[in-house]
């Protein structure tokens, strides 16, 4: 994978400008995302799928341009929050059949490759339920139903990029150890192994296929959940822990090293997050998913 160049001032070709609170479907919040995506250059807009046909429609009406889109799926309808719900609730909640986020995927692609879009991105909030002898292996399979869909696109439609960033929700795989009295990376660990398994398995390096592991949705609220520990030095944060996990494994399953990007998101405000992220990527980062993308990079210089 071709990872995106750190410039510590131009950060905004990393943002993916976010609304995905049932409140923001609106015509003049999402026209609002789309200009403001453009004119600031953006990498994309992340919204729900099922919102496109909308979007599209009020964007022709109004004649606002359309940045890329990325979407996602299998996503909560609204915030979970661990102080009402149980870890096992909120796990169950985001167990997702893996056939339904197919289906949301293929009806969103054909409609974006209908509208003339040649890049998308899809960011699709994996199941992480199950305990260690039956966890890797369930990634393993729905991480490779989305590989081997998505290179179905690209080989069918020339000139379609692709990027998958699948979503771990690493808070809650960090949490789950924790209550398990396990060493607190130990399922993070094993979200990664089975990531680039998959990837030196079924990954056709030949399509234009591109693949991030993003950590959160952004949408579980509680204490002590580490979805925002951005600055605590190069071996400690979430962020830098994922990419030494991604080193390691990478060379496990002998692929080539820097292959497996990284998407960071939830809860990042500043931009000094930004910096600190990018600092503890070890240059893995492709995007930062966010709903304050403009003030962040209003606040650059």
């Amino acid at each position: 994978m071709s990872v995106i160049t750190h410039n510590s001032k131009n950060i905004n070709h990393f943002i993916d400008h976010t609304a995905l609170k049932l409140e923001d479907f609106k015509q003049d919040i999402l026209l609002k995302l789309a200009k403001e995506a453009l004119d600031l250059g953006f990498n994309s807009i992340c919204i729900r799928p099922e919102w496109l046909k909308d979007f599209f429609n009020w964007s022709e009406s109004t004649g606002q341009k359309i940045p890329k889109i990325s979407f996602v799926m299998g996503f909560p309808q609204e915030p979970l929050n661990m102080k009402l719900l149980s870890l096992e609730k909120i796990l169950d909640i985001l167990s997702v059949p893996t056939t339904t986020k197919l289906e949301q995927a293929q009806n969103a692609l054909e409609y974006l490759i209908r509208a003339n879009q040649t890049h998308i991105e899809l960011d699709p909030v994996l199941d992480i339920s199950g305990d260690k002898q039956d966890l890797q292996k369930k990634l393993s399979e729905e991480i490779s139903s989305y590989i081997i869909q998505a290179m179905d696109f690209t080989k069918n439609h020339s000139g379609l990029t692709l990027k998958l960033k699948p979503i771990f929700s690493s808070e809650l795989l960090i949490k789950k150890a924790q209550n398990e009295g396990r060493e607190e990376d130990f399922y993070l660990k094993i979200s990664i192994e089975a990531l680039c398994q998959v990837y030196s398995r079924v990954f056709d390096l030949s399509q234009k296929l591109f693949l991030s592991y993003k950590n959160s949705t952004g949408f579980i609220n509680g204490p002590d959940l580490q979805k925002g520990s951005w600055g605590h030095g190069a071996n400690n944060s979430l962020i830098a822990r994922i990419a030494k996990y991604l080193k390691i494994y990478e060379e496990k399953y002998s692929i080539k090293p820097y292959s497996i990007g990284i998407k960071a998101s939830a809860g990042i405000k500043t931009y000094q997050e930004v910096a600190d992220i990018i600092a503890d990527s070890d240059t893995r980062l492709t995007h930062i998913g966010t709903s304050n993308g403009v003030e962040i990079t209003q606040k650059v210089f």
